[in-house]
């Protein structure tokens, strides 16, 4: 399940909040690693360290379950491609390009 993410300054940030991004320095030096908790201790080094901004998970979004989207899609693309391909014939020809558009939209021949 996910979130979705927000663009904080760090004056808006509060303990609690979870990163969202991978936090870099200036030098590409990692100084926070996705997902970790933020803290006042934290925020009081990112203060000093001169971090003005991060992505943080939005604790107001409602979780989305990517599997069932993807799920949800993949059934999605069956169906359209059921519908396209209704009137195809038994050659090889048909065959292979259901195949190939089937792999291609992420599902299984019908």
């Amino acid at each position: 399940m996910s979130h979705q993410e927000l663009h904080l300054t760090l004056a808006r940030a509060e303990a609690g909040m979870t990163l969202a991004r991978t936090l870099l320095d200036t030098q590409g030096q990692v100084l926070m690693v996705q997902g970790s908790k933020l803290s006042d201790a934290t925020i009081s080094t990112l203060r000093r360290r001169q971090v003005t901004e991060l992505w943080v998970l939005d604790p107001q979004s409602p979780t989305v379950d990517l599997q069932a989207q993807k799920t949800a899609l993949r059934q999605y693309h069956q169906e359209r491609l059921a519908r396209l391909f209704r009137h195809i014939g038994n050659s090889a020809d048909d065959r292979y390009l259901l195949d190939i558009m089937s792999r291609y939209r992420g599902s299984e021949p019908s």
